[in-house]
């Protein structure tokens, strides 16, 4: 249960396009973890969590190219 919440709410913040990386230690806190490295060693990236990430970067490379041609 407790990866399953992990991996849950990592999902929840990438489709709200929160800052993932600084709501990850949100969930190294409630996992009890010392650090965030052990929290991303203990979770794993199910193919919908790959999906949401896949989709932000190229939201992100997309919008870099456009401020490039500005």
């Amino acid at each position: 249960m407790r990866h399953a919440f992990g991996v849950h709410r990592l999902i929840a913040w990438y489709r709200a396009g929160a800052d993932v990386q600084t709501c990850l230690q949100l969930v190294s806190i409630c996992l009890g973890h010392v650090n965030v490295s052990g929290t991303q060693a203990y979770l794993t990236m199910p193919s919908e969590l790959l999906a949401e990430a896949s989709r932000r970067s190229a939201r992100c490379a997309a919008f870099g190219k456009e401020e490039n041609h500005v």
